[in-house]
């Protein structure tokens, strides 16, 4: 699985909302300029700035800002400042070195593009649960504290999946390892355990998640779903392609070791 880490304020490098890839972000200063008297906004139709384009001679930089101008995501233009512009504080633009588009950020809170960053759900995942982690998708920019509720009950779900009770999380963890469960996936379900609060009930909120929280959850659904559903599931594929004469000389073989 690919490395993600999730987007949050002043990081030099994270997984790009928009391009998915982990790579450097440029940071930027919002300003605001007082427009000429009498000017009001517009808005470009990207068929307007096409038509515009077929019937003017425009060089390739006007054709470009004239494609920006008509899509839906925010760009860098370059113009400069000027004295009377207006430093809006609470305001940042970080900018992707790999797709470099732009994410726009209200306070600590990414406001452009919005829930874009949520990764996808593992494929091996039962319909159910999938269904679930999908919601939170959906929910995660305006709910964060719901979204990471239904992520912690897709661990719960994965758990039942396993063979276990799913009611306490700490026991099940246990009874896993006691199973083989690897150290990395134990040290995985021990963060859902006490990230936020570990005394909340998985499908419950918790008043203290946050969005960070949340993303957090995603990344760690997908890495124990891999580990424990898919890796097993792969090498059981892989297993049961065996030649069948190969097949029955390894059940042969642990026959004669339990005699």
């Amino acid at each position: 699985m690919a490395v993600s880490i999730a987007p949050q304020l002043g990081l030099s490098s994270f997984s790009c909302p928009h391009c998915h890839a982990l790579a450097h972000q440029d940071w930027f200063l919002a300003y605001a300029k007082e427009g000429d008297k009498g000017w009001t906004p517009t808005s470009w139709e990207p068929q307007e700035a096409e038509e515009r384009i077929k019937k003017e001679k425009l060089d390739d930089g006007l054709v470009d800002f004239l494609r920006l101008l008509a899509s839906p995501k925010p760009f860098r233009s370059s113009e400069g400042a000027s004295i009377y512009a207006y430093w809006m504080p609470n305001i940042s633009l970080s900018e992707c070195f790999s797709c470099k588009q732009t994410a726009v950020w209200l306070k600590n809170k990414l406001i452009f593009p919005n829930n874009e960053f949520a990764l996808e759900a593992n494929d091996d995942l039962p319909a159910d649960i999938k269904r679930d982690f999908e919601e939170a998708v959906s929910i995660v920019g305006n709910s964060p504290r719901g979204a990471a509720a239904l992520l912690r009950l897709c661990i719960q779900k994965i758990c039942v999946e396993l063979d276990q009770p799913g009611k306490n999380l700490n026991a099940d963890i246990a009874a896993l390892v006691k199973l083989g469960l690897s150290k990395r996936v134990q040290q995985a379900l021990d963060l859902v355990r006490v990230v936020g609060n570990d005394a909340v009930h998985p499908g419950t909120i918790d008043l203290r998640d946050d969005e960070a929280t949340a993303r957090q959850l995603f990344i760690l659904v997908n890495l124990i779903a891999d580990s424990m559903i898919s890796q097993p599931a792969q090498v059981d594929r892989m297993y049961k392609n065996l030649p069948q004469e190969k097949l029955a000389q390894i059940e042969m073989r642990d026959r004669d070791r339990t005699e």
